[in-house]
């Protein structure tokens, strides 16, 4: 295949738009902290990150208690800079990668982050890891970096919530209004019918998605469309900005779809009912 830009995966807009919106973005990104607030995970090869520990501390408040409470994130790890491979097929969710810069779609076609899950056969609990890859000096200036792996740090943590109401069997929650939902019918019909009414709430997010708007469905990853866009919806609701091709939606993400904003809040804010066990079908 020609290096060919596929849909979503080559960062070359969203770096401009982060580039030339720097100032302003990186006062949307946190970085003070309370006193007496510890990071609550482990960093492995820290010196690969464009974010400290601090900052992640941070970006880590920005989620409603609830919502951390139900993250089985493990820890953090600093990768080398990866991008996705001028090889990658078009009709496939999942594209190739590489860490050669000579076989890239393009060096702006990076790989921010990623997330790593393992479940436990003894006790069938799962963990993830959020793995920061770093981003070569020659694609982008190291202010535009950060704001690259707050947003891709942000939009890994949601994955760390999404995931276990999806993959763990029985797990309710407890949504904001009292009621009383199985997260992965909630995930997969409420939020998902509601999504569809719309465009993808990012650049990124419209690799998951077909011309007519419905989530892609390619060797069986529907939950993985879902999951993608509701990850870059959280990112959005937290940070306040998104790049997508609506210039108008880009410091306003929600403002043509109000009831997505009130699901991703909804969500953000639901607790886990006690009686749920982190089980699976399969391991």
């Amino acid at each position: 295949m020609s290096k060919k830009a596929l849909p979503g995966l080559d960062m070359a807009r969203t770096l401009l738009f982060y580039e030339y919106n720097q100032r302003r973005l990186l006062k949307m990104v946190p970085c003070a902290i309370p006193l007496g607030k510890q990071l609550p995970f482990p960093l492995r090869d820290s010196k690969l990150l464009q974010l400290t520990r601090e900052d992640m501390l941070a970006l880590w408040l920005l989620f409603p208690e609830a919502a951390r409470k139900r993250s089985v994130l493990r820890r953090v790890e600093g990768k080398p800079a990866t991008w996705f491979h001028h090889d990658s097929p078009v009709s496939e969710i999942g594209p190739f990668i590489t860490t050669e810069p000579t076989d890239a779609l393009s060096l702006t076609a990076l790989v921010p982050s990623y997330t790593k899950y393992r479940r436990f056969k003894k006790s069938g609990r799962l963990v993830c890891d959020i793995h920061l890859f770093n981003i070569h000096s020659l694609t982008c200036p190291p202010s535009v970096q950060h704001i690259v792996h707050a947003e891709g740090f942000v939009h890994e943590v949601a994955h760390s919530i999404i995931a276990p109401a999806f993959y763990n069997v029985g797990h309710q929650l407890k949504l904001p209004s009292d009621e009383i939902v199985d997260g992965f019918d909630w995930l997969a019909a409420v939020f998902g019918n509601a999504a569809e009414k719309y465009s993808p709430i990012s650049h990124y997010a419209g690799v998951y998605r077909n011309a007519d708007l419905s989530f892609r469905n390619n060797e069986g990853n529907l939950l993985t469309s879902i999951s993608e866009e509701m990850a870059e919806c959280v990112a959005a609701h937290l940070l306040g900005f998104v790049f997508c091709c609506d210039a108008r939606r880009r410091f306003d993400p929600f403002r043509d779809r109000p009831e997505i904003k009130q699901l991703v809040h909804d969500f953000l804010h639901a607790e886990l009912v006690p009686a749920s066990i982190p089980t699976a079908e399969s391991t």
